[in-house]
């Protein structure tokens, strides 16, 4: 890994984002070490919501939290982003999306149906990262390989039962409903049970409970507001529509 830069110019910019799984913290930290080998100038990491870490309940919070150590120990000038929950994994995503059921019924059930959250479009998030990776002065501020830390929303907290589905039902013939459930029972009709499920109920919990706020860090470093939950639901109509 130490080569993986050597033929790449130095005072180069890097994007570090890994999908969550046992290998996660080793992967990125061996990318980020090989990166300050290399001459890296700048690097922007992926990391998750902030109750997320700060709970440390669940989840992939250890491994980011591991990684965001590191940068630091290692004297890069950083940014760490801190999305919210993405609305492609509420709507597209095996586990918690709702298109799944929703594509041959009108009715789901889903733990976040009356639970406020500031969730984020990946889009918007990709565009935080490209802003700052082509920024004249990234960093300025956060000199001597200092870091910075962004929370990334949506424009307003949105509940799935209420703007999700009203969103989705303008498509539909017939309107749909996301109707709540606990996160347990949610765990359970999935078929998950022991440690998994203890480490999902303490992630799931977090984000039920501590992800509504939002903030203006969109606006700030792209020039443009979050997208809304009815933008994105329309940005990606036909993915909404039944199946049956």
């Amino acid at each position: 890994m130490s080569s993986a830069f050597a033929s790449v110019p130095e005072n180069f910019r890097l994007f570090v984002a890994c999908s969550n799984g046992p290998a996660q913290a080793a992967l990125e930290s061996s990318v980020c070490r090989a990166a300050q080998s290399g001459g890296c100038s700048f690097i922007v990491k992926l990391s998750t919501a902030s109750p997320v870490l700060e709970m440390k309940s669940g989840g992939p919070y250890a491994a980011h939290l591991e990684v965001e150590r590191l940068l630091s120990e290692l004297q890069v000038p950083h940014a760490v982003l801190r999305p919210n929950l993405f609305l492609d994994e509420i709507s597209f995503g095996g586990f918690l999306g709702v298109c799944g059921t929703l594509h041959a019924a009108d009715v789901c059930a889903h733990p976040f149906a009356a639970s406020p959250i500031a969730a984020v479009d990946v889009r918007d998030v990709g565009a935080c990262a490209a802003a700052l990776l082509i920024a004249e002065d990234p960093d300025a501020g956060a000199g001597g390989g200092g870091g910075r830390y962004y929370e990334i929303n949506g424009p307003s907290a949105i509940c799935l039962g209420a703007e999700l589905a009203d969103a989705i039902s303008e498509l539909r013939q017939r309107p749909v409903a996301i109707e709540p459930c606990t996160v347990e029972e949610y765990l359970t009709e999935r078929g998950l049970e022991g440690a998994a499920a203890a480490s999902l109920t303490g992630f799931l919990s977090v984000l039920q409970t501590q992800c509504a706020a939002t903030d203006d860090t969109v606006l700030r470093l792209t020039g443009s507001p979050p997208r809304s939950v009815r933008q994105f639901v329309h940005d990606y109509a036909t993915r909404f529509l039944p199946t049956t």
